[in-house]
């Protein structure tokens, strides 16, 4: 079973993700 750690760095890469793809859009 995956660890907190890896379930948060998870959901902290899919964040990142979403930003970019918002930064991107903006522009």
């Amino acid at each position: 079973m995956p660890s907190k750690t890896t379930l948060l760095i998870m959901i902290i890469i899919v964040a990142l993700i979403f930003i970019l793809r918002a930064m991107t859009r903006m522009d």
